[in-house]
């Protein structure tokens, strides 16, 4: 052992004796350190190495964490049949950081996994946050070091893949709103992992993912049977709602192919998918949402519009965008210009108004054609200014 630390650790004992006669927090902070300064003379060739390396060693409550936040960088797995094994490789910092802790948030894999050696780590040790090691390399980012990280993590049988922290985040729902698929994918291999967990606002790994648009971890979060695809937040969303207003074309492709979707779910202002669509001129995704037979197209949100009223609604080139929402919902059913709502919105219009002069000012003669052929459609009628559909389209 060198002078200068034989000589700290003497300042060290001397501290303790002070303490054991009614000593302070200050001289207990430094009681703790000792094992890990034994620990950092181990491995000092690998702090000689590093510029970042250089330990003070100066009698504070801070030394600790500085060995941590160090060590947990340097430490090589090869080095780690070295660690002594009185060594409490558990101490935290004052933030409560493990060296595992650090060397996860680092994405130091080889140092992970040299802690991992240990048989005594607590691999759910967590800090003031309550974040563990797994929730932080998971959080971290698409990084391969950190996707080699939670691997790693993974490999220890009494590693809890479900923990959370403050905030109600597991490992899968930070890798799923943050699009860490790589992530994602590894913690699905796990038979353990409960893949409903919600935070405090009712969003799970599904909801958060589907929120921040990422597509393919979505997809991989539908290969488990076990999720529930229908799950609703505190607003009232589901992921199918929520891609719906967003207009994710391939993610409400990918939702829509769990038969166990449930296609009418409404939110608090009674908005389903459809109607969101609708709302959003998402004319693909209508399209997609129409392929379900049990879609109802009818239904009305709190306000009693219809998605066809909603989209009918619009004007300019807005309107010219939703017409493909209008078509696919007559041909989906035709009931829907027989609903009480059609009948309002005409009104709201123009006395008089019919469906076959709304399809004539569309200029759409597609459109115009579908309507001709519904029960009832006069192309004659005229409304209270002397018009008819003929003379508009004249």
């Amino acid at each position: 052992m060198k002078k200068h630390s034989r000589s700290f650790l003497a300042g060290l004992n001397a501290h303790a004796a002070v303490k054991k006669a009614g000593g302070n927090q200050q001289v207990e902070r430094l009681d703790a350190c000792i094992p890990m300064l034994i620990w950092k003379n181990v491995f000092s060739e690998v702090f000689r190495a590093s510029a970042d390396g250089k330990l003070v060693e100066i009698m504070s409550s801070t030394a600790c964490e500085c060995f941590l936040r160090h060590a947990s960088v340097h430490l090589s797995a090869t080095l780690s049949n070295r660690i002594p094994a009185d060594i409490d490789v558990n101490l935290p910092d004052n933030e409560g950081d493990t060296a595992l802790i650090h060397a996860a948030r680092g994405g130091h894999d080889s140092t992970v996994s040299a802690l991992l050696g240990r048989q005594d780590l607590d691999v759910n040790f967590s800090n003031k946050e309550g974040s563990t090691a797994l929730i932080l390399a998971a959080k971290g980012g698409h990084a391969a070091a950190l996707t080699a990280v939670v691997a790693a993590l993974l490999g220890r049988p009494d590693l809890n893949v479900n923990v959370a922290d403050k905030d109600g985040n597991t490992a899968l729902m930070l890798a799923a709103r943050g699009g860490h698929k790589p992530t994602v994918e590894a913690l699905l291999g796990r038979p353990d992992l409960d893949v409903n967990v919600a935070d405090k606002d009712g969003n799970t790994a599904l909801l958060l993912a589907a929120r921040e648009s990422h597509d393919s971890t979505v997809a991989a979060l539908l290969g488990r049977t076990d999720l529930d695809v229908n799950v609703v937040n505190k607003d009232g969303n589901t992921a199918l709602i929520r891609a719906a207003h967003d207009g994710r074309d391939s993610m409400v492709t990918a939702l829509l192919g769990r038969p166990d979707l449930d296609v009418n779910a409404a939110d608090k202002f009674g908005d389903t998918a459809l109607i969101r669509a609708a709302k959003e001129g998402r004319a693909a995704v209508v399209s997609a949402l129409l392929g379900r037979t049990e879609l109802a197209v009818n239904v009305a949100d709190r306000h009693g519009n219809t998605a066809l009223t909603i989209a009918a609604g619009f004007s300019g080139k807005k309107a010219v965008a939703t017409i493909p929402i209008c078509k696919g919902l007559l041909r989906k059913d035709p009931r829907v210009i027989a609903c009480d709502a059609w009948a309002r919105y005409l009104a709201k219009q123009s006395e008089g108004q019919t469906t076959v002069m709304w399809a004539v000012g569309l200029n759409d003669l597609e459109l115009v054609e579908m309507v001709l052929k519904l029960p009832g459609a006069d192309p004659s009628a005229r409304r209270k200014d002397g018009k008819s559909a003929r003379d508009m389209s004249m």
